[in-house]
């Protein structure tokens, strides 16, 4: 079984909870708690506005149905546990999600998020109607003015589905279910509270959250059209012309750092693990005239990947005004010819990725970094060459390739969720004939999986399959997408959340019983493909709401086997 790319570290980093919200020490970047609340108990401290709300098993909602019920917080802690908080959202970003559910049966029945909440005439909120039906709005003096009218979304009646919020300086996106509706101008109320509403329908919400931006963010430069990410240059002439980023000075070394801050940084999220990549091209065709990306940079003291056009990559190390090389290999390079770099660095993992070939990964990472953590300045060096860059991303974690054989000795470290599970004759077989046995895999799953599966069983209910972005953590354990194979020739994708598995689309194929067949299934950007024996049986289905996550393998009232 395999997957590309994959990360188990980067996604535990980003999944792990704190046990205690308001009790945190610090914060994660990319985004500071602020909120946090499933109801299990009560966490935050919520005041209804209108209507009777309360909480029961493990959700919240209102009793009633009146034409406009709200309830909303009325602290929000600040982003260091040493601050006061506050009576209201001064944060001029921040975004606020929930999951719902609607028991409405109209367009007119709404559940939805508040946000700039000044009092029960003045407000903005993003609605979800019985049918799917989206709306954005904004309530000025008891008048509602649609900003968004009636996007549809096809979320069924009475499911639930996730909502989320960005407010940013006045202008405000939305997505449902994980992907964007729409972006409309809210810059009336600077200020205000948050909460939860509905209109003329009963709705449950649970997992409430409001998070800010903290340390180093996201972002991914194209050089296409300004604003521009800034830039910091510490030597040469740095400029974007025709769409690329380039040096004009020809000198021995010139650096421009990106706004990145890796280390420690009080207040201000420390980067710890982290992928920086670019494309580059080299005008000059000399051995010494290199181009490439430099980290851990100090002014005197840096660590950095370079590359000539002759084919020759270099790790190297300053310190101090002397140079020392950590390793060597080489790549397809030329001049003048573009090609795409990623650094994938981290406190026990350092690799640098050229046109999807990996090289480094066996580097001592204290030769990388010397105080063990990445610390230092993030960006781009030349070396005697006017170096040309485009496609500059940064992201916070890092995904690395992952593949299981169950043959191997020792066996990897997977983990039983449910039923009875060996890995007797070099595969991975479940025994136990129940509801649903789970195995989930030490592998994430964002990227492109591939597996073997059997199906002892023959009838339409006797299932396999493969699970992805399982939630193993926190308030959202045991969620998970899923794909299943009948030995009837069934393809279905589900998603299992709030211990509900909902339908999502459905597909055909034709193995016999008892056949061992390939599966492949590429899960990137919010949307699912499957192909079976290299056919497409999935051509694309949107999924979304669950982001990260682990890859797991499942038996539905059948004896399946997996490799």
């Amino acid at each position: 079984m395999k997957i590309l790319p994959a990360g188990l570290l980067a996604l535990i980093s980003l999944l792990l909870p704190l046990a205690d919200t308001f009790a945190q020490s610090d914060q994660s970047p990319p985004t500071a708690i602020i909120v946090k609340d499933d109801f299990s108990p009560m966490q935050s401290q919520w005041e209804p506005v209108s209507g009777t709300w309360s909480v029961a098993d493990g959700t919240y909602g209102n009793n009633s149905s009146g034409a406009t019920e709200i309830t909303r917080i009325t602290f929000y802690r600040d982003v260091h546990p040493a601050g006061p908080g506050n009576s209201v959202v001064t944060f001029e970003d921040f975004t606020v999600s929930a999951r719902m559910r609607n028991s409405g049966t109209t367009d007119a029945h709404f559940v939805g998020l508040v946000y700039g909440y000044q009092d029960s005439q003045n407000y903005y909120e993003l609605l979800v109607s019985a049918t799917g039906k989206v709306r954005m709005r904004t309530v000025m003096n008891g008048v509602a003015v649609d900003k968004l009218s009636f996007l549809d979304e096809h979320i069924p009646r009475n499911q639930w589905f996730d909502v989320e919020v960005h407010w940013d300086h006045g202008k405000t996106s939305a997505k449902v279910n994980g992907l964007g509706t729409a972006t409309v101008s809210q810059p009336e109320f600077t200020t205000g509270q948050v909460g939860l509403v509905t209109h003329g329908a009963v709705g449950r919400f649970d997992k409430v959250f409001l998070g800010v931006p903290f340390g180093d963010q996201a972002f991914l430069e194209m050089f296409d059209e300004p604003p521009f990410v800034t830039f910091t240059p510490q030597s040469g002439q740095w400029s974007v012309v025709n769409g690329t980023y380039r040096n004009s000075a020809v000198q021995q070394t010139n650096v421009t750092l990106a706004p990145i801050h890796t280390g420690f940084f009080p207040n201000q999220g420390d980067t710890m693990d982290y992928t920086f990549r670019a494309r580059m091209l080299n005008p000059y065709g000399g051995s010494g005239n290199l181009i490439g990306i430099v980290f851990n940079y100090q002014t005197v003291q840096y660590t950095e990947v370079v590359f000539s056009p002759t084919g020759v990559v270099k790790l190297n190390r300053f310190e101090n005004g002397a140079a020392h090389t950590i390793a060597t290999a080489s790549y397809p390079g030329a001049r003048n010819v573009g090609f795409n770099v990623t650094v994938e660095n981290g406190s026990d993992h350092f690799a640098v990725v050229v046109n999807g070939t990996r090289l480094f990964t066996n580097v001592d990472i204290f030769d990388v970094n010397p105080n063990q953590v990445p610390d230092g300045g993030v960006g781009l060096i030349t070396h005697w060459t006017p170096g040309r860059f485009d496609n500059v991303e940064f992201k916070q974690g890092f995904f690395t390739p992952c593949s299981i054989t169950f043959s191997e000795q020792p066996q990897v470290p997977w983990q039983v969720v449910s039923g009875t599970w060996n890995a007797n004759g070099g595969t991975l077989n479940n025994t136990s004939i129940d509801a649903s046995s789970i195995v989930q895999l030490p592998c994430g799953s964002q990227g492109i999986i591939k597996a073997r599966l059997r199906n002892e069983f023959g009838a339409s209910g006797n299932l396999v399959g493969l699970i992805y972005n399982y939630q193993a953590f926190d308030w959202l354990a045991g969620d998970h997408y899923e794909v299943t194979f009948s030995p009837t020739g069934v393809v279905q994708l589900n998603k299992f959340i709030q211990g509900v598995r909902y339908p999502v689309q459905t597909g055909t194929y034709s193995v016999p019983r008892n056949t061992w067949f390939d599966v492949q299934l590429i899960h990137d950007s919010g949307s699912t493909m499957v192909t079976v024996n290299g056919a497409t049986v999935i051509a694309i289905a949107f999924q979304a709401e669950l982001q990260g996550g682990f890859l797991g393998v499942v038996s539905h009232w059948s004896k399946g086997h997996f490799d």
